[in-house]
């Protein structure tokens, strides 16, 4: 792959990309490539919807599977054997490793070591290590609240439901309406953001595996996504680890099941949900109407402004199918020892673009 950096400016395959100095500096692995995004809409009161996603994937005939997406934030975990096979692969006396979504440390020095001390365990009990120096794989850890304050935003928005309430009560009769629904929109807010905050140490950690990306002997990019659903929940025998629900789809019964499961979902202000074909994988999220909201803002789903972000919508296909490309590129040089930092470069510069782009849900 076509790849090289000049000064600021990381070239892939001869197209500029602007590297964020500041985050290349905190790179210890990868960034994570980001899904798939669903395609816009059909439905006016969303700007994505779980139909047109299945809509998609229907014109191809695939089986799929999908699964809840946890409320929290990607990682990537490398566990080693032991700290001698740890400092082989890190050049740290260290058991692994746990990176966020660009590639810098999830947490500080003790955490991560408390954590990944726990999944060594379970790694160890499963029997991974018996032939392989480490595990390499994805997840999302929750609460959302680990890296953002979402304590300051919930303060906002007690402040914004008694700020509107007032503004109802004043309102005059023609525009009742506006203002009740401004009303219920701070209301959908404050208690979506529940859903993504609460006190935690080492023990009140969840994780929820996604992927089994590589151990010291191979990759599984190319495996079935059953292989990866096995993954975890041979893992959610084990604290921290949980399992999120997930369901094969095959019918039109089952399509029909699965659009209740996300709509309730949604409605609850779950993130979404993953859709990933059978094999080869590939994903594609589809995010929750009141999940938006955190992302959008209080007031989106007015006509208006469901329609501006709809508009706004851009095909992000490329960016994500070379992230994508990097990443595995990455893993296959990691796994020999090559220097591999200038694809982690690469990656995150069209991480940085992608989230600059809005198109990423949390930090993905």
């Amino acid at each position: 792959m076509n790849v090289r950096l000049e000064g600021n400016v990381i070239y892939i395959h001869n197209t500029p990309y602007e590297l964020d100095t500041a985050f290349a500096e905190q790179l210890t692995m990868t960034p994570l490539p980001a899904f798939f995004q669903a395609p816009v809409a059909t439905n006016s009161d969303h700007v994505e919807h779980i139909d047109d996603v299945f809509a998609y994937f229907g014109e191809r005939q695939m089986p799929l599977v999908m699964r809840q997406h946890a409320n929290g934030h990607r990682a990537l975990f490398f566990v080693s054997k032991d700290a001698a096979c740890g400092n082989a692969y890190l050049q740290r006396d260290v058991l692994g490793s746990i990176t966020n979504a660009a590639g810098a440390p999830f947490f500080n020095a003790a955490l991560e070591a408390q954590i990944v001390e726990s999944v060594h365990e379970a790694l160890r009990a499963l029997g991974y290590f018996s032939d392989a120096e480490f595990v390499l794989f994805e997840a999302i850890i929750a609460p959302y609240s680990l890296q953002y304050d979402v304590a300051a935003v919930l303060t906002f928005a007690e402040h914004e439901i008694a700020a509107r309430h007032a503004e109802l009560q004043l309102a005059p009769p023609h525009l009742k309406d506006v203002y009740t629904e401004r009303f219920r929109n701070a209301i959908c807010f404050e208690a979506t953001l529940h859903n993504y905050h609460w006190s935690f140490d080492a023990r009140t950690i969840q994780i929820a595996p996604l992927q089994l990306v590589a151990t010291s002997r191979e990759t599984f990019f190319d495996a079935p996504v059953t292989t990866h659903i096995d993954f975890a929940k041979q893992l959610a025998a084990f604290a921290p680890f949980v399992d999120v629900p997930h369901m094969l789809i095959e019918t039109e019964a089952d399509e029909m099941e699965a659009i209740a499961r996300w709509t309730e979902w949604s409605e609850l202000g779950v993130v979404g949900a993953i859709v990933e074909t059978l094999e080869p994988t590939t994903r594609m999220i589809v995010r929750g109407r009141e999940y938006l909201r955190l992302i959008y803002g209080i007031d989106y789903t007015a006509p208006h402004e469901l329609r501006d972000k709809k508009e706004a919508r851009r095909s992000t296909l490329h960016e994500v199918a070379l992230q994508r490309t990097l990443y595995e590129e990455w893993v296959q040089r990691f796994l020999r020892r090559d220097d591999a930092h200038l694809y982690a470069r690469a990656s995150l510069a069209l991480h940085v673009q992608l989230e600059e782009q809005h198109e990423l849900f949390c930090d993905d």
